[in-house]
Parts: C-alpha cells; structure tokens; sequence
C-alpha cells in the first residue's frame, strides 16, 4: 500500500452510502460509493507529486456484491484481507459479471478476495493496476488484461477455469503467485510474465 497524507475512506457493510459518508463513524456502504468520495478528498495532481495523490477507500470485512468501473486514478483500494474482505460481480450468461474493471492509472489493491464472478478483475486499455495480497477464487477468470499493465506480488489464483489472460500489447508481472486447481495457467502471448 501507498502511504497518504489524506484520510481514508471507511466502508463498511453497515454503512450508509449518504452525501456525508465516509468518516470511520458514518462509513459508506458500497465501495463503488467510497471511490467516488476518495475522488472528490484527491488534490489537483498539477501540484503534488504522486504519492501525495493517493487517496485509501477502506474496506471493512464482508461480502460485496458490486459491479465497479474505476476512472479515477491514484486510488488504492484495501481490505480487511483475502478471505475477510470479498468482492463479487457473479456469473452471467452474456459474461458481463465483473466487479472490478480498471479504466485508470495507478490503481492499487491490497488484502482482498476477488470470488464467484465471471471475471475478477478486468484492467482496460491504457490502464494500470498494482494487486497485492489478495486472492481470486472461483472465477471464469482471475486476472484480465487488454492492452493494460499489471504487477500482481504475494496472491493466490484458487479454483479459477483460467488463472490470469492477456493479450499481445499488455505487460503482466507476477511475483510471489500461488496458482491452484483448474486454473493454473498464464495464457498470454508477447507478455513479460516474471515468477517470482
């Protein structure tokens, strides 16, 4: 995780997502809802360097049942743990269940498990994504990437029908990665894929 000088954004799955959520005393309830007020606490980033941009959404254990699409860069997401804190989009039959979709730069997740979707984390074009002690357990797949980058450090891919995908123009680094059941391949062509 990123060090920040601004307060984090507390979520919760008693909260309420209210104009004024947010406060570790009046959590929101979705993270999709934190994100945006994460975005509204980040500085202009023309006057701070980038660490000083990060802005932490803070997540409480429980399971969320979100579809999230992140535009906003410089935010970094953490739970309370893999296993504590589970997002899931489910499965669809047109594939569209996806909880996590990347449309940013520097977007970070730690201490998260990301279950029971179609696909787990989905990073787009031009975006990047750091993912860090974590877990993506029973997916279609885990991992995502089109034309993106993503380093992935100290995570296990369990039970998944396809551990993590990328195509020719993406850049995949994988450290410290436990690989289990069907799952336990990288498929990807032209990719920098480094096991660590």
């Amino acid at each position: 995780t990123v060090t920040s000088n601004w307060a984090p954004v507390y979520v919760e799955t008693y909260g309420n997502d209210t104009p004024s959520c947010g406060t570790k005393r009046l959590p929101c309830r979705t993270i999709g809802t934190g994100i945006i007020r994460a975005a509204q606490r980040q500085p202009d980033p023309f006057y701070l360097t980038p660490s000083d941009e990060f802005v932490t959404v803070q997540v409480g254990p429980g399971t969320y049942n979100e579809q999230l699409i992140i535009t906003t860069s410089f935010i970094q997401v953490v739970g309370a743990g893999p296993g504590n804190t589970i997002i899931t989009g489910g499965h669809q039959a047109d594939g569209s269940g996806i909880p996590i979709t990347v449309a940013a730069r520097e977007v970070y997740f730690d201490g998260l498990t990301f279950a029971d979707s179609d696909t787990g984390v989905w990073v787009g074009q031009s975006a990047s994504v750091m993912i860090t002690n974590s877990s993506f357990v029973d997916n279609l797949n885990g991992l995502l990437l089109a034309s993106a980058y993503a380093f992935v450090r100290s995570c296990t891919f369990t039970n998944n029908q396809y551990g993590a995908q990328a195509n020719a123009s993406s850049r995949l680094h994988l450290w410290d990665v436990n690989m289990t059941g069907p799952g336990t391949e990288v498929d990807s062509v032209g990719v920098t894929a480094d096991h660590g």
